[in-house]
């Protein structure tokens, strides 16, 4: 993932510390993943993930993804998540074996094509 900050959207970016070049964000085709990590939360990950969706879809006028980090959950999150992936087509599971919300995150984020990507709790 390699964007400017959205107060950049005209501007010019600099380069970043590891030398990647940032470019500008256009508005037009801006990119978000919103990155949820979750950790045994099937008692309330339907709920929770069905409202986020319909916020989005109803107020978020770029393109945009839920990217649910499963990592580690014993309790059948995975199973609810990979339902909800099936159903909504801007929902995607990352599911890893070890626990780790910082694990989760960081190979969400790597893994990202998003020109932003958000976390939320």
């Amino acid at each position: 993932m390699k964007a400017a900050t959205i107060t950049q959207l005209l501007a010019s970016a600099a380069p970043a510390v590891d030398d990647q070049i940032l470019r500008p964000l256009n508005p037009r085709t801006l990119t978000v993943d919103i990155v949820l990590p979750v950790l045994n939360e099937a008692h309330v990950l339907e709920r929770s993930v069905t409202k986020l969706h319909i916020y989005l879809a109803r107020n978020l006028p770029y393109k945009w993804r839920i990217i649910i980090a499963d990592n580690g959950s014993t309790d059948g999150t995975a199973v609810i998540a990979r339902w909800l992936a099936e159903r909504y087509s801007e929902i995607r599971l990352l599911q890893l074996p070890e626990k780790g919300r910082g694990r989760a995150l960081k190979q969400a984020w790597t893994s990202s094509k998003a020109d932003l990507a958000y976390m939320d709790n």
